[in-house]
């Protein structure tokens, strides 16, 4: 049985088998140790230090409020992907959202960007933006300690796909893939398989799914100005959630990475 993984606030230090060190957590994360999961003194963890993202095997110790104090069993090495692994996702209505980060965490996404289509259903002013863009982060770092992530994939705030700021996050990727249901014969299998062809091991891969109601063809017309491919999942008709995990799965296993 894997043991529960938590990440600490940063400490710019490294630590080494046998020392004792003692970490802080957000006010939250300390609670949810302590009096959800209730580890106790003596228990093992795992613990990763946000910023240098080293991971520790770690041996409680005490607790002092929002610290805790460990012992050191072991330095985790892990593996890092080469490649950088983003999801565009149009904002749905009622939790998907939730489970559309959830999952892209646990199956490998570096990068989440939820987005505001013309046809997204959700309406957000600016309190709710942030308060949203907030939780989806949550959700994010729940999701990195279940599957064992050695970092916390970026949640950027939730905006619009023609702001300034989503069209340059999209330009920051070597290859791009648009889920469209009017994509004819061409799936996105084979768009990654020849970006493969030619990709260095450390290129950028994104794909975008649109919210339930689609992307419009002027929307489509952008992203393709932006250099995005057109790719279709077949012919099924997937809920975004669905949808959302099956592309991000293929690209992630087709990459090699399905885990990291």
């Amino acid at each position: 049985m894997s043991l529960p993984r938590f990440f600490s606030k940063p400490v710019a230090l490294e630590f080494d088998t046998g020392q004792s060190v003692t970490l802080e957590f957000e006010p939250s994360d300390y609670h949810h140790i302590a009096h959800v999961m209730r580890v106790c003194v003596g228990e093992e963890t795992e613990v990763v230090v946000r910023d240098t993202w080293r991971a520790y095997r770690m041996k409680v110790l005490g607790f002092c409020e929002p610290s805790i104090v460990f012992e050191v069993l072991e330095v985790l090495e892990m593996a890092q992907p080469s490649h950088r692994i983003a999801l565009f996702f149009g904002l749905s209505k009622g939790d998907k959202n939730d489970t559309i980060v959830r999952q892209a965490v646990e199956i490998g996404a570096h990068a989440l960007y939820p987005v505001l289509f013309s046809r997204s259903v959700v309406k957000l002013d600016e309190k709710k933006i942030v308060a949203r863009s907030e939780r989806l982060r949550k959700i994010a770092q729940s999701a990195a300690q279940q599957s064992h992530r050695q970092t916390i994939p970026q949640v950027c705030d939730i905006a619009s796909l023609g702001d300034v700021t989503t069209l340059q996050y999209l330009d920051s990727y070597d290859h791009v893939y648009v889920l469209w249901e009017e994509t004819q014969g061409i799936t996105l299998t084979k768009l990654i398989n020849e970006s493969l062809a030619t990709a260095r091991e450390d290129e950028s891969f994104a794909c975008v799914v649109g919210p339930e109601g689609g992307i419009t063809r002027e929307e489509i017309e952008l992203l393709v100005e932006h250099g995005a491919l057109c790719a279709s999942l077949g012919s099924s008709i997937l809920r975004v959630d669905t949808a959302n995990a099956v592309t991000l799965g293929v690209l992630c296993a087709l990459l090699g990475e399905a885990s990291s």
